[in-house]
């Protein structure tokens, strides 16, 4: 009987872990809007840094622009990294999608 309950509450474990993991995955996305070269172009970012990629608040968090340029593709992910290299990004765009993804989750001005 023992064996049977702790079967079934690994199998909820299991279950409660794959609901968790899927929730992350499917949180909605914020879209960011920006005009490079004339043209708007809207990328998808996670609504949060928590829900970003793991590394990206821990390199928000060194605040350096080493680190900040490293977790921008982090954020964007390779879908809106072509996006922007398609469109003709700049590095003032590059800083631009920052400050309104910043204020999109709450962290800027």
């Amino acid at each position: 009987m023992a064996t049977a309950r702790s079967n079934t509450v690994t199998a909820a474990k299991k279950a409660g872990k794959a609901l968790e993991a899927e929730a992350k995955a499917s949180a909605d996305l914020v879209e960011i809007t920006l005009n490079i070269r004339g043209e708007d172009v809207t990328v998808l970012a996670p609504p949060n840094v928590e829900a970003a990629h793991w590394r990206v608040p821990l390199l928000m968090q060194e605040g350096t622009n080493q680190s900040i340029a490293k977790a921008i593709p982090l954020i964007l992910g390779n879908e809106g990294c072509e996006q922007l290299d398609t469109a003709g990004a700049s590095f003032n765009d590059l800083n631009r999608f920052l400050e309104l993804w910043s204020e999109e989750i709450g962290m800027g001005e």
